[in-house]
């Protein structure tokens, strides 16, 4: 009878424990163990969805072993994607228990940024079911809806019937103010979205003038008389909240705007109002005046704001001169006073430098507000992450400047310091291969104040603040010999000092590579610096070596590597390194040649895949 008969007679009699012993023992005696000893079998896609619903298993043990398990799984880059999305799934379904949201939520931070589509429509019975259950008794099933509800709104349509609905919710005098608290960022994501979206995706009911009539009535009313009872004078305040929001919100309609402010001013061209009810009306007329804002930025902070009225001087308190612009537009808006800004024209929705040059860690911000729905458009925006609009300000203020292809001013160079280093990074570039860098008259005069040109002082900055992005137009415009040679006045070779600066902050495949392909280069950093007699100076390829080196924690001495040492280069936290012999260099390629795979096979096999 074949051995491989007794060899599994024996496994299926033992218990699934004792089975490596078992084939210790048949090793011994000769028996043959094929299948055991059978390569692994690839591992199989994991169930996601099974692992998260162990989340909320009873057993404390296989809770966490799917904690864990998901927790490897946002470590592979192929599981992420779909990862992410199963748990943006899950944490927008009302019925996920508090125990998963909070296992998931820190989990869901680092991985990448994806959210499931939003569907294009949904019925206003979901929507009310939602909406009432941001007053459940659970607190995991508000959290559920409120998240569901914040993301349902970032469809225009979805966002006008959900604020459509939660009107009628609010106007129930006997809704708590709890829930009325729970309401209030459904209320204003929907309204975001409404207010900064294309009027054309909007659906809304329409408006007739009776409704504006009637709201208006509301508003007139005069002030309840001193004996009223509490919950009258509470009933009275919230219906005049409801007929305020009700008439803004037509005044935001383009459509209905010059008929609901005719009407309003009709109402106050009537003597019958009173002080309080006159107040009401003025307030809504104000929202229809052509306004502007002027922001002030310092050190990449938003620190101060400035309601203004075109055509109305506005004086604060302590202030020298009015504040005063008569016209504006989205290209440009006419300053005739100021205290910072002097009479003239200045740029609209860029950041420009404060004029005052002892100032040029500040800027401006002016933004145009002509209508009622960009008026209301900007009181959510401002109150985005500061961040995140320095960036998109940095953004448009840089793509202004590209357009009109020319050399940045002195206060421009000093403003890219306050800007996103990412979008300056993107924008430099462009810059370096499209605009001239003229030679000032005074040249020699500004070499000796210390004034670089401008291109020197761009890359002085990306030494500070580049990111990768900087690189591809960096070393195309170092192609394109944009640059001029480094001289006895201006020794210093910044554009290739700014692209090592870079790719020491970029650990990865491509940067090891790109380090890699520079070691044979001998182009000196600096002409002349402070290096000691016969020392060399600073070297491209000894810096790219020596960048590549420590990054592997490689010691730079046993390849004759030393630190140039260099003053100019330290004042701006470059690298400079100089091969103190030839073979140096030599060992440092040997080296780069003997990695299993070498650099640059392994990054090129890594952008394969």
């Amino acid at each position: 009878m074949p051995v491989d008969y007794f060899e599994s007679k024996l496994r299926s009699l033992l218990p699934s424990r004792a089975r490596l012993a078992a084939g210790f023992a048949c090793w011994l005696t000769g028996l043959s163990l094929a299948p055991m000893a059978a390569a692994a079998e690839p591992r199989p896609a994991p169930n996601i969805a099974a692992l998260i619903g162990q989340l909320d298993a009873p057993r404390f043990e296989i809770r966490q072993r799917a904690a864990a398990s998901l927790a490897e799984l946002s470590q592979e880059p192929a599981q992420q994607e779909p990862l992410a999305k199963a748990i943006h799934e899950v944490l927008l379904q009302p019925d996920t228990s508090f125990e998963v949201r909070s296992r998931l939520e820190p989990l869901l931070k680092k991985l990448p940024p994806t959210e499931p589509p939003v569907p294009l429509d949904i019925s206003t019975e979901e929507i009310d079911r939602l909406i009432a259950r941001l007053d459940a008794g659970k607190y995991a099933e508000r959290l559920g809806a409120a998240a569901r509800l914040k993301w349902l709104v970032t469809r225009p349509r979805i966002a006008c019937e959900v604020m459509t609905r939660l009107k009628g919710f609010v106007a129930d005098p006997k809704l708590s103010a709890e829930a009325r608290k729970g309401l209030q960022p459904i209320w204003d994501a929907s309204r975001q979205t409404w207010l900064t979206s294309d009027p054309k995706s909007w659906k809304l009911p329409p408006i007739s003038a009776q409704e504006i009539d009637r709201w208006l009535d509301v508003l007139s009313l005069p002030a309840p008389p001193e004996d009223a009872a509490p919950a009258a004078r509470k009933a009275r305040a919230l219906r005049q909240e409801q007929a305020q929001q009700e008439l803004l919100d037509a005044l935001v309609r383009d459509d209905y705007l010059p008929q609901t402010k005719a009407a309003i001013e009709a109402r106050l061209a009537t003597a019958e109002l009173d002080m309080v009810a006159r107040g009401r009306l003025e307030k809504l007329i104000e929202w229809t005046r052509p306004a502007m804002v002027a922001e002030y930025w310092e050190e990449k902070h938003h620190l101060g704001i400035q309601h203004l009225l075109i055509g109305e001087p506005s004086q604060s308190r302590g202030a020298e001169r009015p504040s005063y612009f008569d016209r504006i537009d989205d290209r440009v808006a006419h300053c005739v006073s100021g205290n910072s800004l002097k009479p003239g024209d200045y740029p609209v929705g860029v950041l420009f430098p404060h004029p005052n040059a002892l100032r040029a860690n500040a800027q401006f911000h002016l933004v145009n507000l002509p209508t009622p729905r960009r008026r209301l458009a900007y009181e959510f925006s401002s109150k985005a992450n500061e961040t995140v609009r320095l960036a998109a300000l940095s953004e448009r203020t840089l793509a202004a400047i590209a357009a009109e292809k020319r050399p940045l001013g002195e206060a421009e160079l000093a403003m890219l310091h306050e800007l996103d280093a990412g979008a300056v990074s993107r924008f430099v570039g462009g810059y370096f291969l499209n605009v001239g860098d003229p030679v000032p008259p005074d040249r020699a005069e500004q070499n000796h104040m210390g004034r670089a040109s401008g291109y020197a002082n761009v890359c002085n900055l990306l030494v500070e603040i580049g990111t990768p992005d900087a690189l591809p137009g960096l070393l195309a415009a170092i192609d394109a010999k944009k640059f001029a040679a480094p001289t006895a006045e201006s020794p210093e070779n910044w554009p290739w000092i700014a692209a090592l600066s870079i790719a020491e902050r970029d650990e990865g495949p491509k940067s090891d590579a790109w380090l890699a392909g520079l070691i044979e280069r001998t182009d000196p950093l600096r002409i002349e610096g402070d290096s000691a007699p016969g020392a060399g100076p600073p070297e491209l390829g000894a810096t790219a070596a020596a960048i590549l080196l420590a990054r592997y924690k490689e010691p730079l001495n046993d390849f004759g590597l030393e630190s140039a040492e260099d003053r100019m280069l330290a004042e701006f936290g470059a690298p400079g390194y100089r091969f103190v012999l030839p073979e140096g260099r030599r060992k440092v390629l040997r080296w780069q040649a003997d990695r299993k795979p070498p650099i640059a096979q392994r990054s090129t096999a890594a952008n394969s895949r």
